[in-house]
């Protein structure tokens, strides 16, 4: 009886934590083209201890987009765009994406960043990415990273995202570029299929020129050896990269 009622007050502090849930300033980096994403500025702490990244469509009422937001046109190292939302759940647009509306800034919004539009819309697609963060250590020496793209044909866009595992930590987006090395069963071509593949990294941020790889399977069964074919890639532009809000 005891365990019972024990199990139903932690039930129901659970759910008055979910239910205390407050709307808040949700920052987002942005970045792609071809396909549009958002990167949530996580925290350690509620609400705003997820790692979450949306696919989003941006829409103004009076301005095109691409005049205003084109990071293929800027130098490397000056292609941060962020977002500042209209206050608003995490957790509930994680689990029933909708639409944010808010303000887009050329740098950071919360820094020196340079407003572009108010009133933006950023109709989510889909959640790509969306993790719990955990106040755990970090494990040493065991940085991954997320690959996320788009294989269109003349607009290959692709993305390294640092996977955020434990504190403290670094939030990191760089682009990079993909090519092949063939495999057991003659030649092929890296793709990312649509999937977002976790990268082994060092223990520091990548920097422009680092260069990596990855192991592509051609088949869905990862036994298969003779498959799979090892695939480089080279960061070539970091879009953002900061510690400072993933120490404590």
């Amino acid at each position: 009886m005891k365990f019972v009622i024990t199990l139903a007050a932690v039930l129901l502090a659970s759910w008055s934590v979910v239910r205390a849930e407050r709307p808040a300033v949700h920052g987002m980096v942005v970045f792609g083209e071809t396909r549009i994403l958002m990167s949530h500025l996580p925290l350690f702490h509620p609400p705003h201890d997820w790692q979450v990244i949306f696919e989003v469509s941006l829409k103004h009422n009076t301005t095109n987009i691409s005049d205003v937001y084109h990071p293929s046109q800027d130098a490397p190292g000056d292609q941060l765009y962020t977002f500042e939302p209209i206050p608003f759940k995490l957790t509930e647009m994680i689990e029933h994406p909708t639409a944010m509306t808010g303000s887009l800034y050329k740098g950071h919004f919360e820094k020196d960043g340079q407003l572009l539009l108010t009133d933006v819309e950023a109709a989510i697609a889909q959640v790509v990415f969306h993790k719990k963060l955990a106040p755990i250590p970090a494990p040493a020496l065991q940085n991954s990273y997320l690959m996320i793209g788009t294989e269109t044909k003349g607009a290959e866009e692709v993305f390294v995202i640092h996977r955020i595992d434990g504190k403290p930590s670094f939030d990191e987006i760089a682009q990079v570029s993909i090519s092949s090395t063939g495999n057991a069963a003659g030649t092929g071509e890296c793709r990312l299929n649509g999937a977002a593949f976790k990268i082994p990294g060092g223990e520091s941020p990548l920097d422009v020129g680092f260069r990596g790889s990855y192991v592509y399977f051609l088949s869905e069964d990862l036994a298969l050896s003779d498959m799979a074919f090892e695939c480089n890639y080279e960061v070539s532009s970091v879009i953002y990269n900061s510690d400072e809000d993933l120490q404590n």
